[in-house]
């Protein structure tokens, strides 16, 4: 995992299309959340709710969170997806979720 000022300079490096990709992994975690949410009633449809303002707000992602994500992102992404897409926003997730020193897959910061 990348210290808060090695985050910084990813940004900076990254530019727009870094912060682009990052959103699509934001937006993989929002869209697992929408999505449970219309399963659920009551306390737990009020559980995803508070996780998702947790997201929006603070960008806080508990792990329960993101076992969610996992389980439903090929049931999100649907049957229109590209294995090469899949793969795009699996990265974007995971580079969201904590970017690590590698940056293959990463717009602008890949070496390939």
């Amino acid at each position: 995992m990348l210290t808060a000022e090695q985050v910084a300079e990813r940004l900076q490096a990254g530019g727009q299309r870094y912060r682009d990709f990052l959103t699509i992994g934001s937006a993989a975690i929002a869209r697992a959340l929408n999505g449970a949410r219309r399963d659920e009633e009551g306390a737990g449809r009020l559980r995803l709710r508070e996780a998702l303002d947790a997201l929006e707000d603070r960008h806080e992602v508990p792990d329960w969170v993101v076992e969610l994500t996992r389980a439903r992102l090929d049931d999100d992404l649907g049957a229109r997806a590209t294995g090469a897409e899949r793969a795009y926003v699996r990265r974007a997730l995971a580079e969201y979720l904590a970017p690590r020193a590698e940056t293959d897959g990463v717009p602008d910061l890949s070496e390939a």
